[in-house]
């Protein structure tokens, strides 16, 4: 996957390059090299990283004050929607706060190949649901925050290449807003959380505090506003630490589908 002609490298070096706008060319290049390995180490973590293992302490370390917050935003009875860029390990950060008894619904990927379909094999752990997007699991995942639960759901990933785009990084990038319009048909309030994978390989869970959802009385407008607030926060996130974004689909401009994969 690292050589130049791969299509993973050259997507992951393509996304890097609307992150890194200064980067040199030979830059970028060792930024997807390193994107690579960080990669591997995400899907090595999340598949040998559970149960005892991932909460006996020591492996997974939450940040003191946000999981403050987010235990005191999890009992409150307004509906809570937890999301993450693809950055770290989302998997082993959601995985730590189910196997803290607290149940969450995760919203993921259709189930649209086998690998996708192992993927969440690996996420559905203890109390965490995992839901592959259709119209059944977003009337689960409304019943579920208008009773005050918690859903969970990545945000910067393309679903439909052909949605409106929206301010990402750089340029305008057709990424979801879904989870803003949960949030204002539900009253929820979104927290935007990292799992950050630090040099001795241990990992850091940190959660921002809740949004509320600004409503200016134009429901279109309310939701581009909001998911621009969510977004800033994940481009937060990215800028930490960007070889660790593990975003394998063009964000940008739609893939190539004449580019056969590597």
């Amino acid at each position: 996957m690292r050589r130049k002609n791969s299509k993973a490298y050259r997507i992951l070096r393509e996304n890097l390059s609307h992150v890194m706008t200064e980067g040199d060319p030979e830059t970028l290049d060792g930024l997807a090299e390193d994107a690579i390995h960080e990669l591997g180490c995400t899907y090595f973590d999340m598949i040998h990283i559970h149960g005892e293992k991932l909460l006996r302490g020591g492996v997974l370390t939450p940040d003191p004050a946000g999981w403050a917050l987010a235990q005191q935003q999890f009992s409150d009875p307004t509906g809570t929607i937890v999301v993450a860029g693809h950055v770290g390990n989302f998997d082993l950060g959601i995985q730590w706060v189910a196997g803290q008894g607290v149940e969450v619904q995760l919203l993921s990927l259709p189930d649209q190949n086998p690998a996708q379909d192992t993927v969440n094999s690996y996420r559905q752990k203890g109390a965490l649901v995992v839901t592959p997007l259709s119209v059944q699991s977003l009337r689960t995942a409304l019943r579920r925050l208008r009773n005050g639960g918690i859903v969970a759901t990545g945000v910067d990933r393309p679903m439909d290449y052909d949605d409106p785009p929206i301010q990402f990084f750089d340029g305008p990038a057709p990424l979801p807003r879904g989870h803003v319009r949960l949030a204002l048909q539900t009253g929820a309030r979104i927290m935007v959380a990292s799992c950050i994978r630090r040099p001795d390989h241990t990992y850091l869970l940190t959660f921002w505090p809740p949004l509320d959802m600004v409503r200016t009385g134009d429901r279109e407008q309310d939701v581009e506003l909001n998911t621009r607030r969510v977004l800033e926060l994940v481009e937060e996130t990215i800028l930490q630490v960007p070889t660790q974004w593990a975003m394998l689909h063009p964000v940008w401009s739609k893939p190539d589908q004449s580019d056969p994969a590597r």
